[in-house]
């Protein structure tokens, strides 16, 4: 077997973490008073690959929770995250159920640009981004070319989408929904303050209906949230190397196992066991995969 690219894993495959798993499921069930859990760990360690199956938990579970994923990184405004969260297809159940508003306000952003004069006089216009011959200074924002500088209109309409998200919120009244939230630890300093001022803060305090919130990030740029008793829980990821088997089988999930009793999980125990996080311990092992592939 070669691997010539990183592997994905199957958010079905994935094993252990099963602490935070069931404190998400009594989250949703309303067996649990936490609204927001913040999942704050190293990098590497498996933070995403956990969010994954918490969306199949949620979707195959009892009562159905509907999923809204948001992965932060490199993000620097609030409508940048609600806009990479509308493009991934596998949100769009929430945002048509549970986000009419916003979904709403976004098509009448994502269909028009507003071009402003010099002269005051205004100009609708319809431009694909893919158009080979872009006036200077002109710049790219979802399917739209926009005039640089951008207008004050452009922003005052973002700034609506993002309220428009936040009034959906506190109205919703349906089945659960649950907001995963990814590398918070890599997004800007705006966005981090955006997200624990308006949208954790106002969870936890219960003013978003029926909204529970799972945020993975790493420790130093976990959310304060003090104050607030059970309704904010923090927790950590325990060490894999503590249980082979398990271990074993998320080598296996990801393709990494020739067979079983492979020497490739006790070499992998011993370099967790030294510290190494489970994203590291994995990309040192794919090149060795090969090893084992016949002539």
């Amino acid at each position: 077997m070669s691997l010539d690219v990183p592997v994905l894993l199957d958010p079905r495959d994935y094993v252990d973490r099963d602490e935070q798993q069931q404190l998400v499921a009594d989250m949703v069930a309303g067996a649990s008073p936490v609204r927001v859990l913040v999942i704050a760990d190293a990098s590497g360690e498996g933070k995403s690959d956990l969010l994954a199956r918490l969306r199949v938990n949620c979707d195959e579970g009892t009562p159905r929770a509907l999923t809204m994923l948001a992965d932060l990184r490199d993000l620097a405004t609030a409508f940048g995250a609600l806009e990479r969260a509308q493009d991934d297809q596998l949100n769009h159940e929430a945002f048509d159920v549970c986000l009419p508003r916003f979904t709403d306000r976004y098509r009448t952003w994502a269909t028009r640009a507003e071009l402003r004069f010099d002269t005051g006089g205004r100009q609708t216009v319809l431009v694909d981004a893919s158009h080979s011959s872009l006036s200077p200074g002109a710049h790219v924002v979802g399917q739209q070319v926009i005039a640089e500088p951008a207008g004050v209109d452009n922003r005052l309409a973002q700034r609506e989408c993002v309220r428009a998200f936040l009034d959906d919120l506190r109205g919703w009244t349906g089945q659960p929904l649950v907001l995963l939230v990814d590398h918070l630890n890599k997004a800007a300093v705006g966005v981090r303050a955006w997200l624990e001022r308006d949208l954790l803060r106002p969870c936890v305090r219960g003013e978003l209906g029926d909204v529970r919130v799972v945020v993975a990030t790493t420790p130093r740029e976990a959310p304060r949230l003090t104050g607030f008793g059970d309704s904010v829980a923090v927790t950590r990821l325990a060490r894999l190397h503590t249980d082979l088997e398990q271990l074993a089988c998320l080598l296996q999930a990801h393709r990494l196992l020739a067979e079983p009793g492979d020497p490739a999980v006790e070499l992998a125990a011993d370099r967790l066991a030294r510290g190494l996080s489970i994203g590291t311990v994995i990309e040192a092992l794919a090149p060795l995969a090969g090893a084992h592939d016949g002539p």
